[in-house]
């Protein structure tokens, strides 16, 4: 089921990321509206970190943080991939490790 993607996708972000992002209704369509089935997939293979300074690019971690020590800044205009392979492009161009 396509729900169970995005609750894996959850708990990817949380263990990522040490948070405790709780599974709401509205959380799972904004997943849904960030990736599509494809994306989400890819994205859990990512090994996000934010030692590693991975990112995502989502958001989730700056509008959960309870410190407010994550902000999110705009460092370029982006126009969503179309495919898994432009999607593989992009991050081998785009990673910061």
């Amino acid at each position: 089921m396509e729900l169970e993607l995005y609750e894996q996708l959850r708990k990817h972000i949380n263990d990522g990321y040490s948070l405790k992002i709780p599974r709401t209704k509205e959380l799972m369509e904004i997943l849904q509206i960030l990736f599509n089935p494809e994306q989400a997939e890819y994205a859990l293979q990512l090994p996000l970190t934010t030692q590693g300074r991975i990112s995502i690019g989502c958001g989730l971690c700056a509008s959960f943080c309870t410190q407010e020590a994550i902000t999110m800044e705009k460092v370029r205009d982006y126009v969503p991939a179309q495919t898994l392979a432009e999607v593989n492009e992009r991050y081998e161009k785009e990673r910061v490790w």
